[in-house]
């Protein structure tokens, strides 16, 4: 029992590691931080998002250790990590409830067919929305709202599909650690 929890305790390194990594690897694109300064930033982020609605906090927390010519950039990057660890949960879990619905309820076949088309869907339109989200630029850039941060929006230009799928595989590596850590809680 106390090799499961010391194990849990080592996977709860490795989350918040992995997550600090992605961050870093974001926010490399507009300002150079070291990974002790992402985990700070991450643990600030955290702390923080306990007191405010939504996680707002967690935003917050993390661009005040950027400069603060950055920090709407920073924002912004911080959006696209969040959106990964999302996507990789909207992912996984449309999966597993296309798997496992007909062994937790009786449903008719038609129905089944139904729901599991619909699960497909949101999958595919969730997956296909991250692929597009960075051309969002595009669309902001339509609006006619003149702000200092509609201009600086243009950071989401430099994340290519490469760094993209990165984004997406740290996201996925978390979340298999964090399944981990809870499965061997409920042991």
């Amino acid at each position: 029992t106390s090799l499961m929890i010391w194990l849990v305790l080592v996977l709860a390194l490795m989350n918040w590691s992995l997550e600090a990594i992605k961050w870093r690897f974001l926010i490399l694109k507009t300002e150079d931080i070291s990974f002790i300064t992402a985990m700070r930033a991450f643990f600030n982020g955290i702390t923080l998002s306990f007191f405010t609605p939504n996680r707002v906090g967690e935003f917050a927390g993390r661009v005040i250790y950027l400069k603060r010519e950055n920090t709407i950039r920073g924002a912004l990057l911080t959006f696209i990590g969040s959106a990964s660890q999302l996507l990789i949960t909207i992912q996984c879990g449309t999966i597993a409830a296309g798997y496992y619905i007909n062994r937790f309820m009786e449903i008719p076949e038609q129905s089944l067919l139904l729901i599991r088309i619909s699960l497909l869907l949101v999958f595919l339109l969730c997956t296909w929305g991250w692929w597009r989200m960075p051309r969002l630029v595009y669309w902001i850039d339509k609006l006619h709202i003149k702000t200092t941060w509609k201009e600086k929006a243009h950071i989401w230009d430099s994340c290519s599909n490469a760094d993209l799928f990165r984004v997406w595989l740290l996201s996925l590596l978390r979340y298999v650690v964090f399944t981990t850590q809870a499965v061997l809680m409920y042991k």
